[in-house]
C-alpha cells in the first residue's frame, strides 16, 4: 500500500499552528513569529512534507519559472549560457524552461505560449540583432536580452561580450606570431557583434602595422570552401 504524503494540515497538527500559518511560513511571510516558524519549519522537516508547486505559483501570483529561448541549441555559446543559467537559478528554487525560436513567427508564438499565458516570470533571450517587434514583445515581462550592445530600455536589459576587444586580442596573438598577411571572415553585418568585431579587427590591425587587403579575404575564403568540400567527401 502506498504511503501517503503528508499534508500541509499534518504540519499545521504536528506544529500545534493553524494551517494558515503553514501556508504563511511557506510563502516567507514578515507576519510569523520567529519561534513559530521554527515550529512549523520543524514539522515539516519531521514529516518530509513538499509544498504542492502549482498550488503555491496560484498563491503567489508567480510561477518561479524562467524560459531561455535561443535561435537554436547547437551553438556552444548558448548550451555554455543555458547550463551556467540553470545551476544558478537552480540554486535560488527556480525551475528553467529552453526552447528555440528562429523566425519572427516562432518568435510570436514562443512568447504567446510563455508569458501571454502565464506560464513564465521572465526570460532570457539570445539574439544577434534586436529586432522592433521583439521589443515590442519583450516589454511585457522582465527580461534578459543576451548578444546585443549593452543597454537597459523598459522592462528589459541586454548583455553582451566586448566583441571589439575580444577581435583586438586575437589580432594581437596572431601577429605576435610573426603573421601579417591576416583575413578575416565575417558574418551578417548588421549584427552588432560582427559590427565591433570588425571594428576591432581593422583598428588592432592599423596598431600593428598590418595592411588588410581585399585579396586575403578572398584567399581566406576559397581555402575554408575546399576544407568543408573535403570534409563532405569523407
Amino acid at each position: 500500500m502506498t504511503k501517503k504524503s503528508p499534508t500541509m494540515r499534518d504540519v499545521a497538527r504536528l506544529a500545534g499552528v493553524s494551517h494558515q500559518t503553514v501556508s504563511r511560513v511557506i510563502n516567507n511571510s514578515d507576519r510569523v513569529l520567529p519561534a513559530t516558524r521554527a515550529k512549523v519549519n520543524g514539522a515539516i522537516q519531521e514529516l518530509g512534507y513538499r509544498p504542492n508547486a502549482i498550488a503555491r505559483s496560484m498563491a503567489l501570483g508567480k510561477t518561479k519559472t524562467l524560459a531561455y529561448i535561443a535561435p537554436n541549441l547547437t551553438d556552444f555559446t548558448f548550451s555554455s549560457i543555458i547550463q551556467s543559467a540553470e545551476s544558478h537559478l537552480r540554486a535560488l528554487g527556480y525551475s528553467f524552461l529552453i526552447t528555440t525560436a528562429n523566425s519572427e513567427s516562432s518568435f510570436r508564438w514562443m512568447i504567446g505560449q510563455y508569458v501571454t499565458d502565464g506560464r513564465v516570470d521572465g526570460l532570457i533571450v539570445h539574439v544577434p540583432l534586436l529586432e522592433d517587434y521583439q521589443r515590442e514583445l519583450l516589454a511585457a515581462v522582465p527580461s534578459v536580452i543576451v548578444g546585443v550592445k549593452p543597454q537597459t530600455e523598459g522592462s528589459f536589459t541586454t548583455i553582451d561580450h566586448d566583441n571589439y576587444q575580444i577581435s583586438q586580442i586575437a589580432i594581437e596573438h596572431i601577429c605576435s606570431l610573426g603573421h601579417r598577411n591576416i583575413a578575416k571572415i565575417i558574418g551578417v553585418k548588421n549584427e552588432d557583434c560582427v559590427i565591433d568585431r570588425i571594428q576591432g579587427f581593422y583598428d588592432q590591425m592599423n596598431v600593428n602595422g598590418c595592411r588588410v587587403l581585399p585579396q586575403w579575404l578572398k584567399k581566406a575564403i576559397g581555402r575554408l570552401l575546399l576544407v568543408i568540400r573535403r570534409q563532405n567527401a569523407c
